[in-house]
């Protein structure tokens, strides 16, 4: 991973209890919710699960959840979060510890950037998926503000982001891909995109949006 994520496990979670952290969890997680509503087996596996705070949004629109992650001290905040019918187990994403074609879908979100070989991490997903089983990626966009300033974060620096491009490009080999934008955010830090400011056409979103969501059913 290009990043240990263990140095920030204590505190990952205040973003998303930040006005600004709100907003964009509220962004994404409405472009994301409509994806799940599409997938009719409601079991999967979340590459890269973190505290838990994905996980719990899985669960709650009726996901079975099995939880990996590499950070330790991650992964201990997401089982204390004590998430109904969630198992959480220490795996690196870019060697899964499952026979092929045995897993029914699988969700990733920001995990993919921080690895070290993102067709490795791609590869494994496809080794791992049955086929008719879906994957759904929440990726980071290089071509948004946030892609653009990510030198002068320490958790986002070394990391690779996707553009919309590149993410199709991964996907196309599962089957017909989808990708979509959202999270606009301004130089003054407005998200542009939000219930409480005005529509963006969705091809801006696409293009510049600070979060891209692939989705892509296996044949």
């Amino acid at each position: 991973m290009k990043f240990d994520f263990n140095k920030v496990a204590q505190n990952y979670d205040d973003y998303y209890h930040s006005e600004f952290g709100k907003k964009i969890d509220d962004v994404e997680k409405r472009l994301v919710k409509k994806y799940l509503n599409k997938i009719p087996d409601k079991e999967a596996l979340e590459i890269g699960c973190g505290t838990g705070h994905w996980s719990m949004f899985f669960s709650d629109n009726g996901f079975q959840i099995t939880g990996i992650d590499l950070a330790l001290d991650m992964l201990a905040k997401a089982i204390d979060k004590d998430i109904p019918g969630a198992v959480f187990m220490e795996m690196d994403a870019e060697n899964l510890m499952f026979p092929s074609e045995s897993i029914k879908n699988i969700f990733s979100i920001a995990t993919a950037e921080f690895t070290n070989d993102q067709q490795q991490f791609f590869d494994e997903a496809f080794r791992v998926l049955k086929r008719g089983g879906y994957l759904l990626v929440g990726g980071l966009n290089a071509n948004s503000t946030l892609g653009k300033t990510k030198e002068q974060d320490e958790v986002f620096k070394d990391a690779t982001f996707f553009t919309p491009e590149s993410l199709y490009r991964f996907l196309t080999r599962f089957g017909h891909a989808e990708i979509e934008g959202c999270a606009l955010i301004d130089q003054t830090g407005t998200i542009l995109d939000h219930p409480d400011n005005h529509n963006i056409p969705q091809q801006k979103l696409n293009k510049e949006g600070a979060f891209l969501v692939g989705f892509v059913k296996k044949l």
